[in-house]
Parts: C-alpha cells; sequence; structure tokens
C-alpha cells in the first residue's frame, strides 16, 4: 500500500475556508508520468475542507474517512465517518476538493458532494449531490480543486474551469460564476495550485503565471493588487509548485525552494511573520517535495528528511509537540512522499507504510480513532 496521490487540503475555522486539493488523474489507456498520480494500483490522498482521507485500494474499490458534511462521500447522506467506509467501485482514479470528490471511471468524471457554485461543472446548481453524478467530462489527465471551483487538464493540454469566479480565480478573465467546465485558454500548464479565491500556474517553461485575490500578496507579482487576468511572474526555473491558504512553495530546476505571501504563522519558513508579494528564496537546497497546507510547509530533502513549517496547534507538523515554527525544522522523520492537509499531514516512508501526524476530530489521521497525534502514527487501511 503506498501514498501515490498528494493532495493539498481544505479547511474549516470560522467562516473562512478553502480547498487546495489537486490531484492527478491517471487513465489506464495511456498513463500520465507523474509521480504524484493515483491510479488503479491504490494509494491515500487526504484533502476537503473539514478534514477527510481517501484511499483507493488495489481492486479499484474507493475508500474514505473523516468529513462528509458536504455529502461528498456519495453515500446518500452526510454523516461523518471516523472509520474507513467503501463509497465507490470500479474507480480508476480518484481526488478531492472543496466538500467534493472526483472519480475517474472508464475514462470519464464522476463527482459527489457540494456544487452551490457549480463546482461539480454539472452544468446547473444544487445544494448537494449526495451520490456520484457522471459529469459527462472526458480526456481528463488532472484534476485542481480550489474554493467552490474546480480545475482540470485534458488531453490536449487544455485547462478547464468550472464554478464560483467573484475574484477572477478561475482564469477566464472575467468574474462571471461557471457552471460547467470551460476552457480557458491557458496553454502550455503543467500544474495548477489553487488557493482562496486565486491560483497559480506552473507553465511547461517553467514560468509562474496568478490570478485572482492577492490581499497578502501570494500571487508573487509585487503588490497586493487583484488580477482579473492570468499574469506572469518574474519566476523562471521552477520545476513544481504547491499552494496553501494564501502562501505559495516552488521548487526550482536546481532544487532550491522559494516562496511567496501570507506568513502570519511563520509558514514561509523564513524565520520571520513578515508577509512578501515577490518571491523569496529560502536558501535550502536539496529539496525534492513540497507540501503547503493552511498555514503549514512541508518539504522532504534528497536525503528524504521532512522538515516542516508554520501552525502546529493540533501537532500537524509532527514534531512531538504543539509549539509553532517560523523556520522549517527536521521532524527526524524520512520519508519519499507527503501531503500537508487540514492541520494534519501524511507521509508515507521508503517501505510504503503511511503515517499521519495533527488534528483528527473526524478521524481523519485513518488510524481509528479520534485522538490528535502530535507525532507520526501508522495508518492502519481496511
Amino acid at each position: 500500500m503506498t501514498l501515490k496521490k498528494i493532495l493539498l487540503a481544505g479547511l474549516l475555522t470560522g467562516t473562512s475556508f478553502s480547498a487546495l486539493a489537486d490531484f492527478i488523474i491517471q487513465q489506464r489507456v495511456a498513463p500520465i508520468e507523474v509521480a504524484e498520480s493515483v491510479s488503479s494500483s491504490g494509494g491515500l490522498s487526504s484533502c476537503g475542507i473539514g478534514a477527510y482521507s481517501l484511499y483507493l485500494k488495489d481492486d479499484k474499490t474507493l475508500w474514505a474517512v473523516g468529513y462528509n458534511s458536504g455529502g461528498q462521500f456519495g453515500l446518500g447522506h452526510r454523516t461523518n465517518q471516523s472509520n474507513w467506509v467503501q463509497i465507490a467501485e470500479n474507480v480508476d482514479a480518484a481526488g478531492c476538493s472543496l466538500y467534493a470528490v472526483h472519480t475517474l471511471r472508464d475514462g470519464v468524471l464522476w463527482s459527489a458532494g457540494e456544487n452551490g457554485s457549480g463546482q461539480l461543472g454539472l452544468g446547473y446548481k444544487s445544494d448537494y449531490e449526495l451520490s456520484f453524478v457522471n459529469t459527462g467530462v472526458e480526456n481528463v489527465t488532472h484534476i485542481y480543486g480550489g474554493y467552490y471551483q474546480s480545475h482540470l487538464k485534458k488531453s490536449d493540454g487544455s485547462i478547464w474551469a468550472t464554478g464560483y469566479n467573484g475574484n477572477s480565480q478561475l482564469g477566464l478573465g472575467d468574474a462571471t460564476e461557471r457552471l460547467s467546465y470551460t476552457d480557458t485558454g491557458i496553454s502550455n500548464v503543467k500544474k495548477v495550485a489553487p488557493g482562496e479565491l486565486w491560483t497559480a500556474y506552473l507553465k511547461n517553461d517553467g514560468t509562474v503565471w496568478s490570478v485572482g485575490y492577492s490581499y497578502y500578496g501570494q500571487l508573487g507579482l509585487g503588490n497586493s493588487g487583484d488580477k482579473s487576468v492570468v499574469t506572469q511572474t518574474n519566476v523562471v526555473g521552477a520545476s513544481d509548485i504547491v499552494a496553501g491558504l494564501h502562501h505559495v512553495l516552488i521548487i526550482k530546476s536546481d532544487s532550491s525552494l522559494w516562496v511567496v505571501g501570507r506568513n502570519n504563522q511563520g509558514q514561509l519558513g523564513l524565520n520571520s511573520t513578515t508577509s512578501y508579494s515577490t518571491y523569496q528564496d529560502t536558501g535550502i537546497s536539496n529539496v525534492s517535495k513540497i507540501a503547503a497546507g493552511r498555514y503549514t510547509s512541508t518539504i522532504i530533502k534528497s536525503g528524504r528528511s521532512v522538515w516542516a513549517t508554520g501552525t502546529n496547534w493540533a501537532g500537524q507538523l509532527g514534531l512531538g509537540d504543539i509549539n509553532n515554527r517560523q523556520a522549517f525544522t527536521n521532524t527526524g522523520v524520512s520519508a519519499t512522499h507527503l501531503i500537508s492537509a487540514d492541520d494534519f499531514t501524511l507521509i508515507e516512508k521508503e517501505d510504503g507504510s503511511v503515517w499521519s501526524a495533527g488534528l483528527n476530530n473526524y478521524g481523519q489521521l485513518g488510524l481509528g480513532n479520534t485522538a490528535d497525534q502530535s507525532t507520526y502514527q501508522e495508518v492502519t487501511f481496511p
């Protein structure tokens, strides 16, 4: 059992929330060579506003645990699940976004959960879709969740988006909501990294572009002004990108780590709480994997050591305490993959075992209980 799917998760704190889920669909007919895929070979992901995790078993059954207030588990109800429960079968790939779970079955995208802004891309709004619905969307290679929105990439490389667009975060050049997936016209995109009301794009040439809400400077454009059109930053040579609530991490081709945006909890790892509107070099090298949570950042260095920074009130940094960090701190564990989620973190170790730490109020750590954990504990699967 391996963690092949890395997703960014949403949050629930007061009335502010965001889904930062990015999931990659690998089709059996023409598989994509992306290390973060979840395919029929199985994998784990964590995501969603209220903290939940998905696990795709080798037999193509999909399992879930944790928060289900949006009905995203497709079980016909909105009851939370503190133990693993099967939610679908014959699934080739799976992923999630805000209050929504998406599955790929025989090349077709099926989704369940909240649809109040058209984020399921069904052509209409509804409070909840409590069972999985066929979206009719085909030829999908990647899907990226967002704040009441979804973005996807098709096999021809085109980027499509649907849902809430009040801050122009869909990248369509306007602020009009969409109820169906709409071609953005953005080309040569390697990866989409949606945050709360804003979106960043990594292009194949290593440049980074962004659009939407920028109060905390998270667009990386040197000011806090919102953008209604996708605008190029001064970043070049980027090889990977992830988005937190209001901050961004990128790895450059030389394996250096650069950050931008809000830093109120030390999530940028710059040994301060000063926010930045232009990308900053952290001085950290040999970075191979990155993940961003609500107010956290976690990385894996080339020696497989896991380092983390930011808020730690529930032990989500995996450091054995609940003290925040303003600089990347060695957790003392080694991993090959990682996920930063809604105040919890999951890692995969070299032997394929999956471990989790942090908030567990809905059982989202997959441990069969609801106790928070400040050190990594091995996940138990059905």
